[in-house]
């Protein structure tokens, strides 16, 4: 009788095991319902936009540092003067076979200092996170991430991801990802 009851525990366990493998994270579940909904969405910001070559990345960014719209080159900066304090984002996409896949950008307020608690990782994450859904007319939602062992926002439209979360004690990790380029072999 004991053995029945053995094996019987033995089925059941592996059955709930295919299940637990058979069943999608949430994040997971989002990003079948982007890559589904055939919608093909390449704005990042400031005119950049996924499938741009590396020469057109560096030629838009030439013509906006002769603007004074951002500087640098190897590491391009931004201020965001639209949140309650100016944040400095710094951004340099990551190519693949010649076009823009994912653009990792972080970002700081410029008034954050160890003695000023309100310019903070999590404060400026809620502020970021406001200010995209405004501009991109968009929602994030909060959903963990087994490579990053924390949750984070996320927007998922299409093709395109945006994912934030607080990197450090005063800085944002923000990242726009072209889903078609990371599971075109899926």
């Amino acid at each position: 009788m004991n053995n029945g009851i053995l094996k019987i525990s033995i089925t059941l366990g592996f059955i709930f095991f295919l299940l637990g493998c058979a069943h999608q994270t949430e994040y997971e579940s989002m990003v079948q319902q982007g890559l589904n909904s055939d919608r093909e969405i390449n704005d990042i910001f400031l005119g950049y936009e996924f499938g741009m070559t590396r020469e057109e990345f560096l030629q838009s960014s030439w013509e906006m540092n002769q603007q004074e719209i951002i500087t640098g080159g190897v590491k391009i900066v931004y201020l965001l003067e639209e949140l309650k304090s100016t944040a400095r984002l710094e951004f340099y996409p990551e190519f693949e076979n010649g076009v823009i896949a994912e653009m990792p950008v972080t970002a700081s307020y410029i008034s954050w200092a160890p003695w000023n608690d309100e310019y903070n990782a999590e404060n400026l994450l809620n502020d970021i996170k406001l200010h995209y859904e405004d501009v991109f007319e968009t929602s994030f939602q909060s959903v963990s991430l087994p490579e990053i062992e924390e949750n984070v926002w996320v927007s998922i439209e299409g093709n395109r991801e945006i994912r934030m979360y607080k990197k450090s004690v005063n800085t944002v990790q923000i990242n726009f990802i072209d889903l078609s380029k990371i599971y075109q072999n899926s």
